[in-house]
């Protein structure tokens, strides 16, 4: 960026254009992943533009609340996350829904 006063516009913008395919095709969970996409984003340009305004926003609602019920855990003190669900093809060549991983972070 070559014009240091407008880097908090400009961060702005990249922000919201970087965030706009999460928040569409992440469906059911596009907040959450809106929200980590921006906040990624927010914090790359942290050190090099002082923005305060600038915030990420997650929309609250009762899918964000059941997305962490079944999404994080912790067993014998670690901390896990469930990757999305994906689509598999078996040894017949039918596609079906399987199961996100469980992984640590």
């Amino acid at each position: 960026m070559h014009d240091p006063a407008q880097g908090c516009t400009y961060t702005a913008q990249e922000i919201a254009c970087y965030q706009a395919p999460f928040r569409q095709q992440c469906s059911p969970n596009q907040n959450v992943a809106g929200w980590w996409a921006c906040e990624g984003q927010r914090n790359r340009y942290f050190t090099r533009f002082f923005c305060p305004d600038l915030q990420c926003s997650l929309m609250p609602s009762s899918k964000d609340e059941q997305y962490l019920a079944d999404h994080h855990k912790e067993e014998n003190g670690v901390h896990m996350f469930k990757l999305p669900d994906v689509f598999e093809q078996d040894e017949s060549g039918e596609w079906a829904l399987k199961d996100g991983k469980w992984v640590t972070g």
